[in-house]
């Protein structure tokens, strides 16, 4: 624009005009993040004091399940993308099952080589739905060996959630292009993606994740503190 520093600053005082006509003008979206993270939260005290304070002593690294399911809440709530959140949760749940699989393996006496051996080269663990076979196969035998109770995903109703809605949005998605996904379906998919992890981490408990997720999708609201002009 050819302005010195301070002609472009000076210009910083004098507002922005805002235009409602298309085509005459830029828009201008203002929104926070989330009223989520704005709220006043009450004080931490007692057990959740100690359960913190024991926690941070310790080195924990976030699993890349986790990683996309905060990406996935990412593109719901501030970037808006239905589509990516809906890759993302698919994809967490994938990437968690195939390395809640390898543990599985390794627990059952395969070294932790041939694990990802079998996992990359085998064709009965090749895609996400013969890998869910086998983590419920392996999961029955580790449950049985260590006398524990088996619960049920593959066939049971949170899997055919997992399989109709988020693995069949994922698919189209990424297969066929759609993008025109909802609010409400985006955060229908992260919420099932959830669940799912939640699950299938707490049938296994000795490689069950430290920090648990939490399943619940009810304390989001699709307009959390947007302003659009």
């Amino acid at each position: 624009m050819g302005l010195t520093a301070e002609q472009l600053f000076a210009r910083l005082s004098h507002g922005r005009a805002f235009y409602q006509t298309l085509g005459h003008g830029a828009a201008n979206i203002l929104r926070t993040n989330s009223l989520n993270h704005l709220e006043p939260r009450p004080q931490m005290t007692g057990n959740h004091l100690k359960i913190l304070a024991e926690f941070v002593q310790h080195k924990y690294e976030m699993p890349l399940s986790y990683d996309l399911v905060m990406q996935s809440l990412r593109s719901l709530q501030i970037d808006r993308d239905f589509k990516l959140a809906i890759v993302h949760a698919a994809t967490a749940v994938e990437v968690h099952v195939l390395h809640l699989l390898h543990g599985l393996l390794v627990t059952l006496g395969h070294s932790a080589t041939d694990a990802w051996d079998l996992l990359e080269n085998d064709p009965d663990y090749e895609g996400v739905a013969k890998r869910l076979k086998r983590l419920e196969s392996n999961t029955r035998a580790y449950c049985d060996q260590n006398g524990l109770a088996f619960a049920q995903f593959v066939g049971g109703t949170l899997h055919n959630r997992w399989r109709d809605i988020l693995a069949h949005k994922r698919n189209r998605a990424v297969h066929a292009g759609a993008a025109s996904f909802t609010w409400a379906e985006a955060a229908e998919a992260i919420g099932i993606a959830k669940e799912s992890i939640v699950l299938l981490d707490q049938r296994v408990p000795a490689l069950a994740n430290p920090v648990q997720l939490n399943p619940s999708m009810t304390g989001l609201r699709e307009s959390a503190g947007g302003i659009l002009f």
